[in-house]
Parts: structure tokens; sequence; C-alpha cells
């Protein structure tokens, strides 16, 4: 029996997944000639049967496809109308001409699906027929035509939709108004304007929402201004719409001068809506605000706050800029309000600590230096970063003396803001305060904040560390020595290769490793041979990714090392190389008397791919620990595989 017959069976048999199958078929080979079948089946008893059809329909696609669902509109049943509708608007361009032709059908239902269906496919010049319906005996055909036009913008859309402005329902005169707002004509404004002055309800906010995407920065201000009397009156209800006037009519270049009564009336309203408006009206509301940039805004975002249990990072960043847009309008009253809405902490504290960053004002120094001693340790962050922002001579010196702060993470947090505030001139207090400092990772704190100050005196602050009787700062000085990167900070580094300490060995070996240069090799690589087993670990770690003969016969050694986790290490080292001439040598781990050394030359054979592990991999596919058996079985069926190729 051929694929066909099957799939004829299996479509008229009685199991459902059979009959999915046969569909998931059909479309994956795109047999038109079962598309009959397909329209058919789309009424099948079974819901995942209904979509296999539907998706082999729209898999196969095409004119032929459009052409034989299309009938379906018609049918009495809400969801294979449905989904007659879903194919034909998956269908795209191939489906126009079909659809197109619904136009003129005696149903009105069916000339509304297919106004809907062409809105969705999206198809520009695809419309000009929805034109004349505009004029249909049916509101609901009209009203989906009008924002059908609007979306595809066809020559002529203008003109019908300003006529149809007069239109006697209601309904499709909010649709027309839709329609306009997605057509996006200048042309359209004066209509839409004298909508807005003489009506009231929907339409007027319609007209204000499609007033808001055409009106360009001069003409919002225009719009505004005839809003007055609406908005005083509280008849206005879109606030987004609004605001977004409000956004283009005060935006850089607009050269709109609001009259007091102006400020006046739009703030009052403004402010109704964060008091009583829900969480995007209260959002939206304070935007506008700032546009406004009355100094009593502050109140508002300041009561807004108190009524947060939490502030997302979106709602943060709008009142930042929200505040700070105030600010520069009212700096001598919004400062003052800053400070002590720092003080005050709670949820708003990073409001006013950001916004201060943002005003950048020199005032604000001293009130950031106290935060400095008080603030916790979420806060610190912030606080410094306002204190880098405003970069004065006298903000460096705050972070300075931040620098003997009693909390630790007042000091590290200082130190990497004074750093990228003052550059060279931070690298003397730095060294000061490293040397005075107790905790070892604010230490790492500070050693990091030298290291990115590009500064010879920072250079040689170090090259002078690596000989200091504290072993913690010759092991620090040595890692930062890594972030300088060149051949004298590597030669620098090879010299301290003896150190007494094997923590600052370990430093040394991992910076010069990570240097990487081809003089310093020989040197990372003679220390495999250090008499402190955590070394050797240390420096077959950084020599992950490194190759070469001399590498290889090294770690090679390291298979006898006495410490199980450099054999451990040396062996997946070696996994990582391929090397082939390692196989015997990592083939005789396989009887080492630890199972974390078996797993990890189990690893390494896995990649090594050689035979010769066979048959000792296969004697250990019994053996007791769990971990040792499925490395030696991921291994067997890794080489028998790598065989086969």
């Amino acid at each position: 029996m051929n694929d066909i017959e099957t799939i004829k069976n299996q479509l008229s048999g009685s199991d459902p997944l059979a009959r999915r199958d046969a569909c998931a078929l059909i479309g994956e080979r795109r047999i038109v000639d079962f598309i009959p079948e397909l329209v058919r089946i789309i009424r099948d008893s079974n819901p995942g049967v209904r979509d296999a059809a539907l998706n082999a329909l729209v898999y196969i696609g095409g004119a032929r496809v459009a052409e034989s669902i299309a009938h379906l509109l018609r049918d009495n049943d809400a969801s294979v109308r449905n989904m007659a509708i879903e194919v034909l608007e998956l269908s795209g361009r191939d489906a126009v001409s079909v659809v197109t032709a619904l136009l003129d059908d005696d149903d009105d239902d069916v000339v509304k699906f297919a106004v809907d269906i062409l809105k969705n496919i999206n198809e520009a010049g695809s419309c000009a027929d929805v034109l004349k319906l505009m004029r249909h005996r049916n509101p609901n055909v009209r009203a989906s035509a009008a924002i059908c036009l609007g979306r595809l913008k066809p020559a002529g859309a203008l003109e019908e939709l300003i006529k149809a402005m007069a239109d006697h329902e209601e309904w499709v005169r909010f649709s027309v108004v839709e329609g306009l707002g997605l057509l996006k004509d200048p042309r359209a404004q004066p209509s839409l304007l004298s909508l807005i002055v003489s009506g009231e309800g929907v339409l007027m906010e319609a007209a204000i929402d499609a007033l808001s995407c055409i009106a360009t920065s001069d003409d919002a201000a225009g719009v505004l201004v005839e809003l007055e009397p609406a908005i005083e009156a509280g008849r206005v209800v879109a606030i987004g719409s609004i605001v977004d006037l409000l956004e283009k009519a005060f935006s850089p270049g607009a050269g709109f001068t609001p009259s007091d009564d102006f400020k006046r009336i739009y703030f009052k309203y403004l402010a109704t809506a964060v008091r009583e408006g829900d969480e995007r009206v209260k959002l939206d509301a304070l935007r506008g605000v700032g546009f406004l940039k009355l100094g009593s805004g502050l109140d508002l975002i300041f009561k807004f706050l108190d009524g947060l249990k939490e502030l997302d990072e979106d709602t943060e960043r709008l009142l930042v800029d929200t505040v700070i847009s105030i600010a520069l309008a009212n700096r001598s009253v919004v400062i003052p309000m800053l400070h002590a809405g720092m003080g005050n902490g709670g949820i708003g504290f990073k409001v006013c600590v950001k916004a201060i960053a943002g005003i950048r004002p020199p005032e604000s120094v001293g009130p950031l230096a106290a935060l400095m001693k008080t603030a916790n340790t979420h806060e610190l962050r912030d606080v410094a970063s306002a204190l880098e922002a405003i970069g004065t001579k006298e903000a460096s010196a705050a972070l300075t003396a931040s620098l003997k702060a009693s909390d630790g993470h007042a000091r590290g947090i200082s130190a990497r803001a004074l750093a990228s505030l003052a550059g060279e001139e931070a690298v003397k207090p730095l060294f000061a305060a490293l040397l005075e400092e107790k905790y070892r990772d604010v230490a790492e704190a500070i050693v990091d904040a030298l290291a990115g100050i590009p500064s010879l005196e920072a250079r040689q602050g170090f090259y002078r560390l690596l000989s200091s009787e504290r072993e913690d700062l010759r092991e620090m000085s040595a890692r930062a020595l890594s972030f300088i990167g060149d051949e004298e900070a590597s030669g620098r580094l090879k010299s301290a290769v003896d150190d007494s300490s094997a923590a600052v060995r370990k430093s040394v070996y991992n910076s010069l490793a990570r240097i990487g240069l081809p003089d310093a090799v020989d040197t990372v690589i003679d220390g495999l041979k250090d008499h402190d087993a955590g070394v050797r670990l240390t420096v077959l770690k950084a020599l992950g990714g490194w190759s070469g003969a001399r590498l290889q016969a090294a770690v090679l050694g390291c298979l006898q090392d006495e410490n199980m986790w450099v054999r451990h290490h040396a062996a997946m080292l070696l996994g990582e190389m391929a090397d082939m001439d390692a196989e015997d040598s990592v083939v005789a781990l396989l009887d080492d008397d630890e199972a974390v050394v078996k797993v990890a030359a189990a690893k390494a054979l896995e990649r090594i791919g050689g035979l010769k592990a066979v048959s000792a991999l296969e004697k250990l596919l019994k053996s007791p620990d769990d971990r040792v058996a499925a490395a030696s079985q991921a291994a067997l069926k890794a080489i028998k595989c790598s065989r086969l190729v």
C-alpha cells in the first residue's frame, strides 16, 4: 500500500491519533490533493485533529487553500468560522484576491469578516475596494472598514474617513476617528480638533487619542490650549494621550511657552489622576507632571512613593527622570526637598539619591557625605555614585574621607567611586587605605580600583608591594599586575615565583598565565614542580587552553603526583588536549586508588578516543562506585561511536 492510500485510510479511520498524524504528514509534504479533505476535517470531533488539519492548511498555503476554505466564513459554527479566518489571515497575500471578492457578498457578516481579514493581512494596496464600504448599509461593516482604511492607508482613505465623521451611528464615528489616528495624515487634524472642541464623551476621547498620534510638536500645543475648558471641567479621561501631547508640546525646539493658567489647569488635572487613578494612570500622570516642571510636582511624587510597598526599576527610572525635569526649573526648591527625602529613607531614598546624581548639585556633597556614614549596604553604592557624578573636589574629598569609614562596604564602594572620579589623584589615598585595611574583601576592592587606574604611580606602587612584609599585600599585588599585563609586569611577576608564601605563588602563576606572554610560558609550566600541592593544582587549572610539547610532558608527569586532585586535573587537562600520546599513561590511572582520579581518567579517555582503553574501561563497568561506572560507560560509548564514523 502506497503512502497516499495509507493517508486516506488514516483520515477515514476511527483512531484520532492516526487522523492527526495523517494531517501532519499532508502538511509536511504539502500534498495539495488533500486540501478538500483537510477542509472537511476542520469539523472533526477531536480538537487535536482539527488543529492538525488547520496547521496543515496553513503549511500548504497558497490561493488554492484560500479558495477552498473561504466558504466556511458562512458556517453556523463559530469555531469553524474562526479557523477559516485564521487560515486566510496566515495565508497572507495569497488570500487577498479571494477575500477581496467577498466584499460584495450579500451576507453582511461575511463582508465584515473579509474586511477584518484584509486588515490583519496588512498587505499594502490590498483594500482599495474597502473604500466603497464606508457607505455600506451595515454599521458594523462601516466601522470595520474605517479601521481597515486607517491601517492600510489606500489612496482616498482620508477623504472617505472625513466624510464618514458625519455617520448617523456613534459607534461608526468612533471607529472613523480611530481610523484617522491610524492613518496619521496631518490633514485630519482640523476635523479632529473641531470634534474635540464641540464634542464630548467617547468621541472626544477617541479624537484626543487620534490627535496624540498625528500631532506634531507645534500642533500639540494648539490642541492642548483648545482642550483647556474640557480639562478644567473634568470631561477628559484620556490621560495617556494628554501626556503624549504634553511631551510633544514641551519637546526641545517646540518653542511653546505655556501661560500660568495652562499650567494650573493641567497640573490640577494630572494631580487628580495621581490621587484617584489606577497604577498605570498614576504613572502616566506623573510623567506629565515632569513636563509641566512645577515645584509642587515633587509633593505628588513623594505622596505617590508613600503609597508604594515596592519600587520596580521602570517606575524608579520614570520618577527619577521626572524629578530631574522638575529640578531643572525649580532648583532652589527641589534640592532641599531631595535632601530631606534622602534623610527620611524609605522607598523614596533611591529616587532622591539617583535624582541628585542626575542633577549633580555641588551643595549636595555634604548631605551625601553624611549618608556615607549612616546608609545601609544597599544604599551605599547609590550614594557613592552620586558623589562620583557630582565630580567636584569636595566630592572627591568626601569619598577620600569615606575610605576611613567604620563600615567596610562603605570603604570598598568609596574606593571604586574615588578611582573613577579622581583617577591618578586617587592613587595615593587608595594605597594609604590599602595599607590600613583589615578586611580582605575590602582590600581586594581597593586593589581592583587601583588596578583600573592607568597610572605609573599605581604600577610602581604594586611593584613595591611585591616586596612587602605582608603576605596578603604581595598576593593582591601579584593579582593586580595581571590587569597591567605588559612585559614589565610579567618580568616583575617572574621574579616573585620563589616567594615563601604558597598563596603569593598561586597569585603569581595565575597572573602570568592570564597575561600569557611567550617568555613566561616556561616559568608557568615550571610551577607544576612547586613543592606545594595547592600551587601545583592552581597552575594546572591556569593552563587550561594551553598547548605544546613541553606542556604535555609536564602534565604527563603530574599523573604521578602524590596529590589525588593534581592527578585528577592533570588527567582532565590531557583529555582537553586530546593527546593520543598520553593514552597509555591515562589508562594506567584507571587502577588508581581514588575514585575521583578514575572518573577523571575515564572522561579524558572519552575525549582521547583510543582503543587501548576499551578493556580497562569495561572492567570498571561493575565498579561499586556509581560515578566510576557511569564515567566508564560514557567513555566506552564515545570511543565505539568514534570508530563507526
